[in-house]
């Protein structure tokens, strides 16, 4: 990470904090480890995001990537596999795509990733869901 990256990434974790914070009415907050990967994986998927936005893939897929595995968060798992078919690696987008369909409904069942992103609705998870069928067609099965 550049020193950039590094700040950006230090201000979204305290931003986090203060949002949780601010949530439970609490200030010094400790969470459990689980739930601290998880806020580092939020903070380098909006990294990704930035990046992603400026329309650097290569720099966007490595923190999107960073955040999938540091979580295994399905929804992670569907951005990388978007970047990586962006970026023509349509043979490292589908293990991805298959590992969202495969874990995305236990998303509301898994207190962590609740965590990650409490409000995404089973109709967002359900579209991303006809998305990846559609790109796992679109690369071969």
């Amino acid at each position: 990470m550049t020193d950039m990256e590094k700040s950006w990434f230090t201000d979204l974790l305290e931003r986090a904090q203060k949002w949780h914070e601010c949530a439970a009415g609490q200030t010094g907050l400790i969470f459990h480890p689980e739930a601290r990967t998880a806020m580092w994986a939020v903070a380098l998927s909006k990294i990704a995001d930035g990046y992603h936005q400026s329309n650097n893939c290569e720099k966007a897929l490595f923190f999107a990537n960073a955040a999938w595995r540091l979580s295994k968060y399905p929804v992670f798992a569907f951005n990388a596999a978007v970047l990586h078919m962006a970026l023509d690696q349509g043979d490292a987008a589908r293990p991805l795509l298959y590992s969202y369909l495969a874990e995305y409904k236990n998303i509301h069942s898994n207190s962590v990733w609740e965590f990650i992103d409490p409000a995404i609705t089973s109709e967002q998870l359900d579209k991303l869901a006809d998305s990846a069928r559609v790109r796992l067609t679109a690369i071969g099965l």
